[in-house]
């Protein structure tokens, strides 16, 4: 386990690797930043925003999309470390206690993406669907932490967290028209260290889980939900995961700072860092958003 940012972000969170330009990105949602890092130089880059980020996506033509505290947005980083912001659509202007969290695209380019509320109160967030040409419909309603994604290789199964179920989840997915049908458990981590919270899937097919609380990622098998192998990390809030570097067989995880006391800092200084692993196995480049 490597560290290769000492970050000390407060709740880091999304990372996502871009193949066009070798560089990983991710989000200090409660410092309001986004911040890049590029394994050559070992170089980083924060972009301060004026809401709390919730996770970006890579676009097809270029830039990101962001789904941020204020809605959907298209996002372009400057070389000079500022940022422009473009807002499509906000589905929870009425709920100004709310916030997007995580997201990802699914294999036709499309964004999904959850909210949450401020204080976490149960229920309140829903699962929402960026369509490429702008408009946005609702997926899921009745989610209280909305987080990790991944989609089967062919498309068809879409794996989800709400994370105060504890519980990863496995949906039918209609790949042509972008819809959730029945699910199913895969793993209940009722019993286990930590709570699943951000997840990402490697060329094998099996998911990785952050575990919050957990000090570590887990590999498991959806079909049956067995727990592969566990990845320890030296700090206890695991946020997210995702596979990066030349050939995709390096994994890059997130932590947070947040709800740890002066002691537990003590014991766990580079919380709030970004981690690097390589746990043998390849991840697959994430998909791009293909509207504008």
């Amino acid at each position: 386990m490597e560290l290769v940012h000492d970050a000390k972000a407060i709740l880091g969170e999304g990372p996502i690797w871009d193949e066009r330009s070798g560089k990983l990105y991710w989000v200090n949602i409660l410092g309001k930043s986004i911040q890049s890092f590029d394994p050559r130089s070992g170089n980083t880059k924060v972009y301060e925003l004026d809401q709390y980020p919730g996770t970006l996506a890579l676009k097809e033509d270029g830039g990101f999309v962001l789904a941020a505290q204020n809605g959907f947005y298209r996002l372009e980083l400057n070389e000079d470390g500022t940022s422009d912001l473009e807002k499509i659509a906000d589905p929870e202007e009425h709920l100004p206690g709310n916030r997007f969290n995580d997201g990802k695209c699914d294999p036709r380019g499309r964004f999904l993406a959850g909210t949450l509320s401020l204080k976490e109160d149960k229920g309140a967030g829903s699962l929402y669907r960026l369509n490429v040409d702008g408009t946005v419909d609702v997926l899921m309603n009745d989610l209280t932490i909305s987080n990790g994604m991944a989609w089967s290789d062919d498309g068809t199964v879409f794996y989800f967290i709400d994370t105060p179920t504890m519980q990863v989840k496995a949906y039918s997915y209609n790949l042509d028209i972008g819809e959730v049908g029945e699910g199913r458990v895969v793993k209940d981590f009722t019993d286990e260290l930590g709570a699943p919270d951000g997840m990402t899937i490697d060329d094998e097919g099996m998911l990785w889980v952050a575990l919050y609380g957990g000090w570590g990622v887990v590999q498991i098998d959806p079909a049956d939900g067995k727990v592969l192998q566990k990845i320890d990390v030296p700090a206890s809030n695991v946020t997210c995961c995702a596979f990066g570097g030349e050939n995709l067989d390096e994994l890059y995880i997130t932590t947070a700072r947040q709800q740890l006391s002066d002691n537990d800092l003590k014991e766990q200084p580079h919380a709030g860092g970004l981690f690097r692993y390589r746990p043998g196995v390849k991840g697959r480049p994430s998909f791009r958003f293909a509207g504008e």
